[in-house]
């Protein structure tokens, strides 16, 4: 199956990946995949020494609390990335794909790229995803991709 793959997140540059991304895909015939990934945190508060001059029941009370503070994030987090395919998937059809699937997953960026290539690597596949601190870079990695896709690409 032929494919789009395009990484959102909640940068300005979001909009203009769906935007480039229904373009291609009405051009080549392709259907999208949005992804959007929940990074992980890089710190950890369960390391960090909370204790201070505070009493023994207290500070497992605290790193309780901080636990439960950290799931709560955790949803939070899932369900605005879900929100936020939503609002790429409204986008996406009001320009005329309809045949969009979302994934949202968990764990480092450059990782789920990995995987979303290596997933893609018996079929065609195009990549459109934003830098860290640029605008979005598209980028059209393409295996056996018939040569009438091939040219109307380029134009």
């Amino acid at each position: 199956m032929d494919k789009l793959t395009a990484f959102i997140d909640t940068s300005n540059y979001a909009e203009s990946v769906c935007d480039h991304a229904a373009w291609i895909a009405s051009q080549l015939g392709l259907s999208v995949e949005l992804v959007h990934v929940l990074e992980r945190k890089q710190g950890n508060h369960a390391h960090a020494d909370l204790s201070g001059s505070i009493g023994l029941g207290a500070r497992t009370a605290l790193l309780e609390e901080l636990a439960d503070l950290d799931a709560q994030n955790a949803k939070l987090a899932q369900k605005r990335g879900r929100l936020l395919l939503e609002g790429a998937l409204e986008r996406l059809a009001a320009e005329g794909v309809t045949d969009v699937k979302t994934r949202l997953r968990n764990g480092d960026f450059v990782e789920a790229i990995e995987d979303v290539s290596a997933d893609s690597v018996s079929s065609s596949s195009v990549s459109v995803a934003k830098g860290r601190t640029s605008p979005p870079v598209i980028s059209a990695p393409i295996w056996n991709v018939p040569s009438d896709r091939q040219s109307s690409r380029c134009s």
